[in-house]
């Protein structure tokens, strides 16, 4: 049985499959029935791509009644989910279809863990400075930033597109 490879490192990295793109084919190593911190029960799901493991969430409206120990999967949409409770963030599985049942495990995975990430949002903590298209040096990131002075003393910079200097 072909497995996706590289597809944990993916699910980890937040770039897990989406609704009607192409899905992770993976292989359940075991299940564990567990409290959310709202009381509702959910199932945890450790899927393998063969050569990594990572521990999931199964949404609550995605079936779980056939999964078994090296049950193959086909995972078709995950979130990359985070609590403010929680010490790292959870996978989430929203969309899973059971391709077939099989013997033994695949390969030799490792388990890998999600660590917390810094926000990435634009303008946000970790956001890259914006760039000119037009050649001109990069815009200097104003958030955090000290304001970009002249040296003490220098008359102020003035450059009106492309003009000489005016003394």
């Amino acid at each position: 049985m072909q497995l996706t490879q590289g597809a944990i490192k993916e699910m980890v990295d937040g770039r897990g499959p989406r609704g009607g793109g192409q899905p992770f084919r993976l292989q359940v190593l075991g299940t564990k029935a567990v409290n959310n911190e709202a009381g509702a029960q959910r199932v945890k799901i450790l899927l393998s791509d063969g050569a990594h493991a990572v521990s999931t969430l199964a949404a609550g409206g995605v079936s779980v009644s056939a999964l078994t120990d090296n049950t193959i999967v086909d995972v078709t949409e995950t979130a990359l989910s985070q609590s403010a409770a929680k010490k790292r963030p959870s996978i989430v599985l929203l969309g899973l279809r059971v391709v077939s049942q099989w013997g033994e495990k695949i390969g030799d995975p490792v388990t890998l863990t999600i660590e917390r990430q810094a926000p990435q949002a634009a303008g946000g903590y970790g956001a890259q400075p914006a760039q000119n298209t037009y050649g001109a040096p990069p815009v200097q990131n104003a958030y955090g930033a000290p304001p970009v002075q002249n040296a003490y003393g220098a008359p102020p910079v003035q450059n009106v597109y492309g003009a000489p200097p005016q003394n």
